[in-house]
């Protein structure tokens, strides 16, 4: 499945789906749903959010897969459509304030017992959170530029074409979310806080 999830979804299944036929539709939504859940989880931290999400870019799929060049390739059209839907919808909602405190309160485990370094595991623990906490904090641009690059593993020039944007920005972009991560994490190193 992982293999059929990164080529996508045949081409004659995209046009029986573009034709009104259900059945092709709903194997577009298999193959994608994973990516689109786990790209608007990135996005919001919150998987109920996230499952939100999916459904209206599913939804918005299903009014514009007609207008789908079949020329072209699916996936790099699919993740524009996904972006959008996503980064329109947190566009539109209001700023919620977050606290960097209550965050890293809410979701650290304790360390692994058996792991071999208790101590380690746990900073890891801790410097893992502090990065999910701050790149919630992050503008919604950066958090879909980061996702894209190195949760989907896409190059610069996908990740522009995903957006819409100059490569240029894609890599200003990235620059300025590694730096705000960056300093996150040397916070902690260094025992302040973030």
């Amino acid at each position: 499945m992982i293999m059929q999830e990164r080529l996508g979804p045949e081409p004659e299944t995209v046009a029986r789906a573009a034709a009104g036929d259900g059945a092709a539709f709903r194997t577009i939504v298999d193959i994608w749903r994973g990516r689109v859940t786990a790209f608007g989880y990135r996005m919001t931290g919150n998987s109920a959010e996230a499952e939100d999400l999916g459904q209206e870019v599913f939804l918005h799929l299903y009014t514009v897969l007609r207008r789908y060049d079949p020329s072209r390739p699916f996936s790099p059209w699919m993740r524009r459509v996904m972006t959008n839907v996503i980064l329109n919808r947190l566009r539109s909602r209001p700023v919620r304030p977050a606290s960097l405190d209550a965050a890293a309160d809410a979701g650290c485990l304790p360390a692994d017992p058996r792991s071999p370094d208790p101590a380690g595991a746990a900073e890891s623990a801790e410097a893992a959170e502090v990065v999910r906490s701050r790149l919630a904090l992050l503008p919604a641009g950066w958090r879909a530029v980061v996702a894209l690059r190195y949760t989907e593993g896409l190059s610069i020039a996908e990740v522009a074409e995903a957006l819409e944007l100059p490569e240029n920005t894609v890599k200003t972009r990235l620059f300025r979310a590694r730096e705000a991560l960056r300093g996150a994490l040397r916070a902690v190193g260094e025992g302040r806080e973030p």
